[in-house]
């Protein structure tokens, strides 16, 4: 499966965003690739 539009779109939010959430998705996304396990955190 592969990461969808809105998945997409909120990545771009909180990384325009920045402060350490961003830097540590950024790292992920780095790391490991565009990904849906990214995505696949419910709070």
């Amino acid at each position: 499966m592969d990461m969808g539009q809105d998945d997409e779109e909120v990545y771009v939010q909180i990384v325009t965003a920045g402060g350490k959430v961003a830097d540590c998705l950024q790292a992920f996304r780095t790391f490991l690739g565009p990904c849906d396990m990214l995505y696949e955190v419910d709070g």
